[in-house]
C-alpha cells in the first residue's frame, strides 16, 4: 500500500467521522461545529483529487444534473399537451417558469435524499467510534505517513502538517471546556 493509497485512507477516515459528527445532530446530539468543520478540512487537505474527480461526485453531479432537467422537460411537455392552445404567450411563460420551480424543487430533493443516504452511509461504516477515538486514529495514521516519506515529498509534508494542526483544532473543540 502506497502513502498516497494510506492519505486516501486517512481522508475518507477523517471525513466519515465528520458526517457521523453531522448525523448525530440529526438523531438530536451536538457536536461541536469546530469539530466537524476541523475534520472537513483534514479530509479535503488529505485528498489526492478535487472533489469532481471522485467517484461518488461524478455519479453525484451527473443525477443532480439529469433529475431536474428531466422533471423540467417532462412538466412542460405535460402542460403543453394539456393546454388546449399551448401557442399563447402566457402559456409558453407560464410553462417555462413552473418548469424551473420543479425543476429546483427537484434540484433540492435529490440534494436532499443524497445528502441524508449519504450520512447514514458514512455514519454506520465501520465499528462505531466515538469523535475523539477517530480523531486519534487519523492522527496516528498521519503521523505513521509522514514517519515513512522521503526527504523530496514536501507537498504531502505540507498537507500532513495542515492537517495535523485541524485535527489540533477538532480535538482542543472536542474535549474542550463545554464537554
Amino acid at each position: 500500500m502506497t502513502y498516497l493509497d494510506r492519505l486516501q485512507d486517512a481522508a475518507v477516515l477523517a471525513e466519515r467521522a465528520a458526517v457521523a459528527g453531522q448525523y448525530t445532530e440529526v438523531i438530536g446530539q451536538r457536536t461541536d461545529p469546530a469539530v466537524i468543520g476541523g475534520l472537513h478540512r483534514v479530509a479535503d487537505a488529505l485528498y489526492i483529487f478535487p472533489p469532481l474527480d471522485r467517484p461518488l461526485g461524478l455519479r453525484r453531479n451527473l443525477v443532480e444534473t439529469v433529475v431536474p432537467v428531466s422533471g423540467w422537460v417532462l412538466f412542460c411537455l405535460a402542460v403543453l399537451l394539456a393546454v388546449p392552445n399551448p401557442a399563447q404567450p402566457w402559456v409558453l411563460a407560464a410553462t417555462i417558469t413552473g418548469g424551473a420551480i420543479v425543476a429546483g424543487l427537484l434540484s433540492a430533493l435529490v440534494d436532499l435524499a443524497w445528502d441524508r443516504c449519504s450520512a447514514r452511509t458514512l455514519a454506520a461504516g465501520g465499528r462505531p467510534e466515538t469523535v475523539e477515538d477517530l480523531i486519534a486514529t487519523i492522527r496516528s495514521r498521519l503521523v505513521s505517513i509522514a514517519a515513512t516519506l522521503e526527504t523530496h515529498h514536501d507537498d504531502t509534508r505540507q498537507r500532513i502538517d495542515y492537517s495535523l494542526y485541524w485535527l489540533d483544532v477538532a480535538e482542543q473543540a472536542a474535549t474542550g471546556p463545554s464537554r
